[in-house]
């Protein structure tokens, strides 16, 4: 069992999470490609230079959880019962994605209507879902084995 993260990585979580929500928002409001970073910054009481200690693009304030995601659905798949045949594991897995976007619609739809109407972000978004599988094919391969 992992040790729980320490005072900065909680802090730096924390304000990850502030810059995520101002973003949304401000996408929301503004639309994704005319929302600067510097306007993220300025919302969220930051400089630009600090933002940039926290994503590397405004992009990546997007996607930057897709990698991590993949993770989490790839243990999923690995936690569902041995017994399990691939496809209902591989569904059940997915059912994080379901609870995620039932905990906040709202954000679910401006992040899909995003990801739907911005060329270089659904490029990237696909790219990122593409590496999904990577993660996924050995849980499912070795059910289908059984």
């Amino acid at each position: 069992m992992e040790p729980p993260p320490g005072l900065r990585e909680r802090t730096r979580r924390a304000v990850r999470s502030e810059l995520m929500t101002v973003a949304m928002s401000l996408f929301a409001e503004q639309g994704y490609d005319v929302t600067t970073i510097d306007q993220i910054a300025s919302a969220a009481g930051l400089s630009k230079r600090s933002f940039f200690r926290y994503f590397a693009s405004k992009e990546q304030v997007i996607l930057g959880n897709f990698e991590t995601f993949g993770r989490a659905l790839a243990a999923a798949v690995q936690q569902r019962p041995p017994r399990e045949d691939a496809w209902l594991a591989l569904r059940r897995a997915f059912d994080l994605i379901e609870e995620r976007n039932r905990l906040d619609p709202a954000r679910t739809l401006v992040l899909l209507r995003m990801l739907h109407e911005t060329p270089a972000l659904k490029a990237a978004h696909l790219e990122k879902q593409s590496r999904w599988r990577e993660l996924l094919v050995p849980g499912v391969i070795a059910r289908l084995a059984r």
